[in-house]
């Protein structure tokens, strides 16, 4: 059986560092898979954190006016946001499907590298991406981010 993903959907890899080569390739460096573990006692401040997000969407659901957030689970507003607007003009979106295998599915993708700075750390806490399509909220993925105190500060 063949299942075919959701739209609009997507997902995002949070990691160290997001680098952009001359070819147009992207370098991920340092990629986390579900948290983070931060050494040290409140507060901890990490230097840079990223995020690369992928959001998915087909043909039929243009124009649309995504908005992208990334939001913190102890805190209401948003510390990265972004709107963008993609126009109806579909043959600008996708290639040539002459070569695309049958009962596949097109889609357009959204590719949103985020750099966050001075991301201070005061207790563990959760980093959540959504996007917002009208009313529907979609939930592309989350990091947690545990404080984790050294054996050292434990015992004073």
């Amino acid at each position: 059986m063949i299942i075919n993903p959701n739209f609009p959907g997507g997902f995002v890899t949070f990691c160290d560092d997001i680098r952009h080569e001359v070819t147009g390739k992207m370098t991920l460096v340092g990629t986390y898979q579900s948290q983070i573990n931060v050494m040290g006692s409140s507060p901890v401040v990490l230097a840079q954190l990223c995020a690369l997000i992928d959001f998915r969407f087909k043909a039929d659901s243009l124009p649309m006016s995504p908005k992208i957030f990334v939001f913190r689970s102890d805190e209401v507003e948003p510390i990265f946001s972004m709107e963008g607007h993609i126009p109806a003009n579909e043959e600008t979106l996708f290639e040539d499907i002459s070569d695309i295998e049958g009962g596949s599915v097109r889609f357009h993708q959204m590719i949103v590298p985020v750099l966050l700075h001075g991301i201070a750390v005061t207790e563990s806490f959760r980093l959540k991406v959504r996007a917002f399509v009208g009313d529907d909220e979609i939930r592309l993925g989350s990091l947690k981010v545990n404080l984790m105190q050294s054996e050292a500060e434990e015992s004073s």
